[in-house]
């Protein structure tokens, strides 16, 4: 037994006085035309629409906004999942998202940028119609509110800004281009 014991303790050592080495594959980031930025929203169940914190999206090269015109934003914990079997748990997770709330159809223009937003089936809808393909623009929402889907109870604590290019997707599509823009936007 004295004898396992000091081969092993001489193994342990001995593995512990050469250094290893080691190299990790990088995780390429895909790079987003634009970017989000806003303080957490902290919102309780509720049944009434809650104003959210302002919301800045900024271009992240000069042209974003003029080579992407139109965005769709959803908030939700994590996007529809087309591979899963027709009505698992999962399958179901992005229709827990809560709904944005504008009133009607909204202009807004700020440097330079001139755009219109509303709402379409839940989700916020911004079409740009002027910016300027070389200066980095950005522009802030400060008139959006969120809304609990009264349909679906089980809404999970931490849900993020979903953002599709949707002048380019079909509608039929629109949920399955969802791609994450803000982490941790809301926490419920």
């Amino acid at each position: 037994m004295k004898k396992i014991f000091l081969i092993s303790s001489i193994l342990s050592m001995s593995i512990l006085l050469f250094p290893t080495t080691g190299s990790a594959a990088e995780t390429p980031q895909v790079s987003m035309p634009i970017s989000a930025k806003s303080r957490t929203s902290i919102l309780f169940p509720m049944s009434e629409p809650v104003t959210l914190a302002p919301i800045t999206i900024s271009e992240t090269t000069p042209s974003s906004f003029t080579d992407d015109s139109e965005y769709t934003f959803a908030v939700s914990h994590e996007p529809f999942d087309y591979a899963a079997p027709e009505g698992t748990a999962h399958q179901d997770t992005f229709q827990n998202r809560l709904s944005f709330v504008v009133e009607g159809e909204q202009t807004l223009t700020a440097d330079g940028v001139t755009l219109t937003y509303w709402t379409e089936n839940d989700n916020l809808v911004v079409k740009i119609h002027k910016s300027d393909p070389d200066k980095l623009e950005s522009f802030t929402l400060t008139d959006l509110s969120l809304q609990q889907n009264p349909h679906k109870k089980a809404i999970l604590q931490e849900h993020h800004l979903y953002v599709a290019f949707s002048d380019s997707v079909p509608d039929d599509r629109l949920e399955q281009e969802m791609q994450v823009l803000k982490e941790d936007f809301i926490v419920l």
